[in-house]
C-alpha cells in the first residue's frame, strides 16, 4: 500500500513520538535521530522493494493506494481478493461490512508540513512521489 509521503512522513512522526517513550528503556533518542531513521527506513524498504517486485507473479502483487482505501475498503478488499484470485469473498463480505461500520467515525489527520519538512521529504523521498504519482 503507498500513501503521500507528506501525509506518511507525518503520520509515523507523529507515531514514532508516543510510541518510543513508552517501549524505550533507556532515554529515548533524538527526535532527530528517529526521524533520519524512519526516513531511512521507508527509502531502503522501497527501493528494494521497487528494485525487486518485478520477481512477484502478476497474480501475488496487488498495490493499493491508501487514500484510494480509505474511500471505499470494501471494493478494494474485492480488489484483493479478485487481483490475488483468493477464495471466500462471499462468506466474509458481512464480517468486512461489519467491521467498516465500526471505524466510520475515525478520520485521517490532516498534516501541516513546515516548507524545511517539505524539502527534507521531496529529497529523501522524490522515488516515491515519481514511482506512485504523487505531487509535491
Amino acid at each position: 500500500m503507498q500513501r503521500n509521503p507528506y501525509d506518511l512522513y507525518a503520520s509515523m512522526m507523529k507515531f514514532m513520538k508516543i510510541v518510543i517513550p513508552l517501549y524505550c528503556i533507556q532515554t529515548p533518542p533524538p527526535l532527530p535521530q528517529v526521524e533520519q531513521s524512519m526516513m531511512n527506513l521507508y527509502t531502503n524498504m522501497f527501493t528494494k522493494y521497487l528494485r525487486h517486485k518485478h520477481l512477484i507473479p502478476k497474480h501475488n502483487l496487488i498495490e493499493i493506494k491508501y487514500e484510494h482505501f480509505i474511500v471505499n475498503p470494501l471494493k478494494k478488499i474485492q480488489q484483493i481478493y479478485n487481483t490475488l484470485q483468493l477464495n471466500g469473498y462471499n462468506n466474509a463480505e458481512q464480517k468486512f461490512k461489519q467491521y467498516i461500520k465500526t471505524q466510520k467515525h475515525i478520520k485521517s489527520d490532516n498534516y501541516t508540513l513546515n516548507p524545511e519538512t517539505k524539502q527534507k521529504i521531496q529529497q529523501q523521498w522524490n522515488f516515491s512521489f515519481k514511482t506512485f504519482n504523487y505531487t509535491k
